[in-house]
């Protein structure tokens, strides 16, 4: 059985995350079952790094022609020498499991999903069905990004959403469907691995910027590094040295190049490429300040305190499942994100804290096998 992963990648550390939980999840899938990621993820060294297939297809919004030619130059070889290379064709896929994380939206504008409903409706008409994993979508405003969304959801087998907001976004686009679900990020079971070479950043203040807060302009970049001075000499003051960490290498970097020299104050930066060291890194930190999703899921699920600033509904959504609403960072007013660390760095409030994040975390894994299991019982069907 070929499946493939629709969503992944190696740059971006949450979609990396998310690739390696599913592969770890193997055990839910039959034993004959191959995963294959096209061509633009990656190299073909990190897809062999993860005992990945490659498929001849390129999901690239703007470059269907390059798709187009890919699969038709690898059509050219015999089965047999595309199996010694481990190279498949599109209509050789049996599933695909999409694990976007976030792309059907209006803020993405209309290609993405446009792109995705024409190759899923490929797909479906040669026998594949789709399962579309555990992602926040919405709004949908603009009439072809909600035509084109909603024959993916028509084509999907399932589809799980990630919060109550995207939830209502998809229902009030296409009605209520019994394979439509509520299911939590899933990659509460992938452990992170720690370096001792980052044994000096335990206990201390993890701040993860992201460029998108800037490229929806969510906030000016100068509000921004001024609340960024703000927590550092706060954190510094009371003897909880913060330090920066790259969430996603080639797009962070340059924002926090930037950064870095309008702070008024020396700041260590972090870079690992390993997205489970990342994730211990994040596990082993008294408090985590994040822009990325993943950097807050990866702190949540090993009960790590967080505060978020965010650019969607996903982040206000996140924290409110964990009743950390509180945390979540709107107006870039001074005084409010202090009383938030404040808050954070009492011991018997951070205790309160932690002991709520972990109920919330147990209650996500009797969600996650929930999910699995009818994932497993479609599969099966």
């Amino acid at each position: 059985m070929i499946i493939e992963i629709k969503g992944g990648g190696f740059i971006n550390k949450g979609a990396q995350l998310m690739l390696q939980t599913l592969i770890a999840e193997n055990n839910w899938f039959s034993d004959d079952c191959k995963f294959v990621m096209h061509m633009a993820s990656g190299s073909f060294a990190d897809r062999n790094s993860c005992q990945l297939g490659h498929l001849a297809w390129l999901h690239t919004w703007n470059y269907l022609p390059v798709a187009i030619l890919t699969n038709t130059f690898f059509s050219c070889f015999s089965r047999e020498i595309r199996k010694k290379y481990n190279i498949c064709l599109k209509n050789e896929i049996e599933w695909v499991l999409d694990i976007s994380g976030f792309i059907y939206s209006d803020q993405f504008g209309p290609n993405p999903c446009n792109r995705m409903a024409d190759y899923y409706r490929q797909l479906r008409n040669n026998g594949a069905k789709i399962i579309i994993m555990p992602q926040a979508m919405g709004p949908f405003k603009n009439p072809e990004i909600k035509a084109s969304v909603r024959e993916i959801l028509d084509i999907a087998e399932l589809v799980f959403i990630r919060d109550e907001v995207s939830f209502g976004y998809v229902t009030e686009l296409a009605g209520h469907s019994d394979k439509v679900a509520l299911a939590p990020d899933f990659t509460l079971s992938l452990r992170g691995i720690e370096k001792d070479e980052f044994n000096n950043l335990k206990d201390r203040v993890c701040i993860i910027p992201n460029e998108k807060i800037f490229k929806f302009h969510t906030v000016d970049e100068n509000k921004y590094i001024e609340l960024l001075n703000s927590i550092i000499s706060f954190c510094t003051k009371k003897k909880n040295t913060p330090f920066i960490l790259l969430h996603e290498n080639d797009k962070d970097n340059a924002l926090i190049k930037s950064l870095v020299k309008e702070i008024s104050h020396s700041l260590e930066i972090v870079s690992e490429s390993d997205p489970l060291v990342l994730k211990a890194i994040i596990g082993q930190s008294k408090l985590v300040i994040s822009s990325r999703y993943h950097g807050l899921i990866n702190a949540l699920y090993q009960s790590v305190p967080v505060i978020a600033t965010g650019w969607s509904h996903k982040y206000e959504a996140l924290l409110d499942e964990y009743n950390l609403g509180d945390y979540m960072i709107s107006d870039y007013d001074h005084q409010s994100v202090i009383n938030m660390l404040t808050t954070i760095f009492d011991s018997n409030k951070s205790f309160e804290l932690i002991k709520s994040i972990s109920m919330e975390n147990k209650k996500r894994e009797n969600k996650l096998n929930k999910m699995w299991q009818r994932i497993e019982t479609a599969m099966q069907m």
